[in-house]
């Protein structure tokens, strides 16, 4: 769903506006979920993680661990953008459960950005993972970057390769996890606990979930507390 084909705005306020709220937008830099400056991240992401296969796979031990590093690095990079992208729609999204249209475009955008993942990313931990340990000791020891900012990464990675399957299926189920496991289950109960409403004798006009929840946990009249 891109900025021009869905409806603007799908941004409303809180239902509770006596609740504290984070300006989202301002810490991610987006106007909005239908910001196109998220669809030119989301390019620049798909482009950047091609770029990224073309010239690393491989490639991970040659030059003596500087083009690991280098590797690790744009990995990194590449990362914290679609974190980015996935945090601040996942946040918008938890605070507005019933807004269908923002549902359709976080869901249209985590079925892109896992196609991203398995078709350019998903290779490299893959491989990192299958170098043998005297090889990444080697690697370590001619760069000692490595060791000094990527050690954990690396343990970590190592440590997953009895588990890991063949490219293409490791693919195949990236590419699938939107639609896999728990996750639809658990947006679909989401959506609909925040529709519920509670009439609570000490409240006006009935609340939702969330305001139930906090009223039940950090009030200090033990009345509201117990009608909770």
């Amino acid at each position: 769903c891109s900025s021009s084909s869905c409806p603007d705005p799908i941004m409303t306020s809180s239902s509770s506006p006596d609740l504290p709220r984070w300006d989202l937008n301002s810490r991610f830099g987006f106007d909005s979920p239908l910001d196109s400056k998220i669809d030119d991240l989301l390019k620049q992401i798909e482009a950047d993680s091609k770029a990224f296969r073309e010239t690393y796979e491989n490639h991970l031990s040659d030059d003596k661990g500087a083009q690991l590093l280098a590797a690790i690095e744009e990995y990194e990079r590449i990362c914290v953008s679609r974190a980015t992208v996935a945090s601040y729609l996942s946040l918008s999204y938890d605070t507005q459960l019933h807004n269908d249209g923002l549902k359709k475009r976080k869901g249209q955008v985590s079925q892109q950005q896992s196609a991203v993942m398995g078709d350019f990313l998903e290779w490299f931990t893959l491989d990192l993972a299958a170098l043998p340990q005297e090889k990444i000791k080697e690697l370590i020891e001619s760069t000692p970057d490595l060791s000094t900012k990527y050690q954990a990464f690396l343990d970590d990675i190592q440590r997953s390769q009895p588990h890991d399957l063949s490219k293409e299926v490791e693919r195949a189920l990236t590419v699938r996890s939107p639609y896999s496991g728990t996750r639809p289950l658990v947006s679909f109960l989401d959506k609909e606990l925040s529709l519920m409403k509670f009439d609570i004798p000490t409240h006006n006009e009935p609340i939702n979930m969330e305001v139930l929840l906090s009223q039940l946990s950090s009030s200090k009249d033990a009345t509201v507390r117990a009608a909770c």
